[in-house]
C-alpha cells in the first residue's frame, strides 16, 4: 500500500491493517556514475518496498531522499545537506507517520552511506521519550545462500554491498527503469579504487574523505555484464529478506516493552 495513494480514511484502516507498520525507504540523490540516474538508490529502495508491501501487507511511506551524502557533495545533481538539517526533518517525518496512526516505523535503508546516521538517529530515539518505534534495516545485504545461488547462475560476479553504481545496481536499474539506464556512458576503468586512504585504513583509522579517496568519480565495480533478468533476481532476494523484516517488527513486543521501561527508569 502506497501512503500516497490512500485517501485520509484508508490510511487510517491501513495502519490497522498493517498492524502499525509504516515502511519508510530512505535512499538519496546523488551521482550514480555517467550511466545511471541521480535517483538510483531512490527508485531502488521504493521498488523493493513496494513489492514487500504486497506480499506482506504494510504502508509505504511517499519517496523519501534526505539522507547523508555529504561524500558526494562536489557533484552536481547530488542533494548534500549538513546533518543537523536531515536529523531534524526525518524526526519530524517520524512524529508525523506516528500522528497518522503508526505505531512502528521501519526505515529501508538504499544508500550506504546512511549506515552511520541511521544507526545514530536509532540511538538517539532513547533520550527521546517518543511512543513509537523506529527501526533500521537495509535493502543493500544478501543471505549467504543467496550469494551461492546468484553466483551459480551468474558466475562469480561482485555483489559486494559497498560497490556503487556497480553491476548490482545497474542490473536493479534495467529491470525496473531500464530507459534511465545508458550502459555506454560510463568508462568502467574509473570504477577501480584510488586507494588513497588505504595507509590508514589498514591501520584501522578512518576519515570522511575515505570514499572520495578512493573512488572520486562516484563510480565503484564495473557495470558490465548486467541485465535485467540479473536485477529481477536480486530484486527477488531484496524482497524475501525485506519481507521477513516487516514480519519482525509486526511481531515484535520486546522492543516495544523495553522502551516503556527505559524511558520509566531513565525519567526517575
Amino acid at each position: 500500500m502506497l501512503w500516497e495513494e490512500l485517501s485520509s480514511r484508508q490510511l487510517g484502516k491501513a495502519a490497522e491493517d498493517s498492524k502499525g507498520v509504516c515502511v519508510l525507504p530512505l535512499g538519496v540523490v546523488e551521482k550514480h556514475g555517467d550511466h545511471l540516474p541521480l535517483g538510483t538508490d531512490m527508485y531502488i529502495g521504493r521498488a523493493v518496498s513496494k513489492r514487500a508491501s504486497e506480499l506482506e501487507p504494510a504502508v509505504v511511506f511517499p519517496y523519501y531522499f534526505l539522507g547523508q551524502i555529504m561524500e558526494g557533495a562536489h557533484y552536481p545533481g547530488t542533494i548534500a545537506l549538513q546533518g543537523e538539517t536531515i536529523f531534524q526533518t526525518l524526526m519530524k517525518v517520524c512524529d508525523e507517520i506516528n500522528r497518522a496512526g503508526f505505531s512502528k516505523i521501519l526505515i529501508v535503508s538504499s544508500h550506504g552511506g546512511n549506515t552511520a546516521f541511521l544507526n545514530f538517529f536509532a540511538q538517539s530515539m532513547l533520550g527521546t521519550g517518543r511512543d513509537y518505534m523506529v527501526y533500521i534495516t537495509s535493502v543493500l545485504t544478501f543471505r549467504d545462500w543467496q550469494v551461492k545461488e546468484l553466483q551459480q547462475k551468474y558466475g562469480e560476479i561482485d555483489l559486494a554491498s559497498g560497490k556503487h553504481a556497480g553491476l548490482k545496481e545497474t542490473a536493479i536499474m534495467l529491470a525496473i527503469a531500464p530507459q534511465l539506464v545508458h550502459m555506454k556512458e560510463q568508462d568502467p576503468a574509473l570504477s577501480v579504487s584510488l586507494e588513497r586512504s588505504e595507509a590508514l585504513n589498514q591501520k584501522d583509522v578512518t576519515t570522511g574523505f575515505d570514499w572520495y579517496g578512493k573512488y572520486p568519480y562516484h563510480y565503484a565495480g564495473s557495470h558490465l555484464g548486467a541485465t535485467p533478468e540479473m536485477g529481477e533476481d536480486i530484486l527477488k532476494f531484496h524482497v524475501a529478506n525485506l519481507v521477513e523484516s516487516i514480519k519482525a517488527v509486526k511481531e515484535d513486543v520486546i522492543m516495544t516493552a523495553l522502551a516503556k521501561e527505559f524511558y520509566s527508569d531513565s525519567m526517575r
